[in-house]
């Protein structure tokens, strides 16, 4: 494995971004989030999956979805 797909969330303009899961590709990260409510997933031009809250109004809980590729640095054998 040469690549995993980092899931960053976060609220509105990148505020209180933690990363949510790392996955094995895109359709991996696409399956992990296609169910939550109140969340539109989408592939952007760049590849990236992204998601949008689904209602405008204004609510703490709306959380913005960033998926990208990260490449491996490295990997631990088990013993």
């Amino acid at each position: 494995m040469t690549e995993v797909w980092v899931v960053e969330i976060h609220h509105g303009h990148g505020e209180g971004a933690m990363v949510a899961g790392v996955y094995t590709d895109r359709e991996a990260a696409w399956d992990a989030y296609r169910d939550q409510p109140n969340l539109a997933l989408y592939v952007d031009e760049g590849g990236h999956l992204r998601g949008r809250p689904r209602r405008d109004e204004w609510h703490p809980a709306r959380l913005w979805l960033h998926g990208h590729p990260m490449p491996v640095q490295g990997r631990v054998l088990a013993s």
